[in-house]
């Protein structure tokens, strides 16, 4: 997998190391002279020293060859060019912008970033899923906001223990796609049976995780 990282603050720098661990390919475009270099010695990557919101570096890091692209300035628009110009010229299938002003992620997602990503946001969702146990969290927000990986757990008073998933009427755009019961995980078939302190994986719309967080809390 080739991951085209644009910007070489904290969070690039971080993703580099990362992906690079991974035994990922990556390429890290960075204005600063000095940052590239520092980079360049941290970081087993191909660093480009140059403005990433310029179609020549892009190019020059065969944005057209990428899986991914990472846009991590600490500039919103900056950010958003990016990933503009990686869909536009380059077709790159998968674009990820960090959002800087909370304000400004729905404007990211109506102008085509794939996932917007808001700090403030994931962090304010982790608190609320630390002292909401009852409530199922959100894994991974798909199709721009219109799909979502959930997962839950079934309590006591839940209506699923000791059913089929056969039997369990789950809201319309709702299916489980995992369950996960102490050390195992287990693809759900007709005749599985919910037990409780299941932890249950869905696909779901944004509509229907409160019903099916119904479900599962009872």
């Amino acid at each position: 997998m080739y991951i085209l990282i644009c910007g070489g603050g904290k969070v690039g720098r971080a993703l580099a190391k990362q992906f690079t661990m991974e035994k990922k390919k990556v390429v890290l475009i960075e204005q600063r002279k000095e940052i590239c270099e520092q980079i360049s010695k941290e970081v087993n990557a191909i660093v480009i020293n140059g403005d990433a919101c310029e179609p020549k570096y892009l190019e020059e890091a065969n944005a057209e060859k990428a899986d991914a692209i990472v846009a991590v300035t600490g500039d919103d628009e900056d950010n958003l060019i990016i990933c503009q110009l990686a869909k536009t010229y380059f077709d790159v299938k998968r674009t990820i912008a960090r959002v800087n002003d909370p304000r400004n992620e729905f404007t990211m997602l109506q102008l085509g970033v794939d996932v917007p990503v808001n700090a403030t946001k994931v962090i304010a969702q982790l608190i609320n899923q630390e002292v909401s146990l009852d409530e199922i969290s959100t894994l991974l927000k798909l199709k721009q906001g219109k799909l979502s990986i959930v997962q839950g757990k079934v309590s006591k008073k839940s209506s699923l223990i000791k059913k089929q998933i056969k039997d369990i009427k789950l809201p319309k755009n709702c299916i489980i796609v995992s369950i996960l019961r102490k050390d195992n995980v287990i693809v759900p078939k007709g005749d599985t049976v919910v037990e409780l302190n299941d932890e249950v994986l869905a696909v779901t719309t944004p509509e229907d995780e409160k019903a099916l967080s119904r479900l599962l809390a009872g």
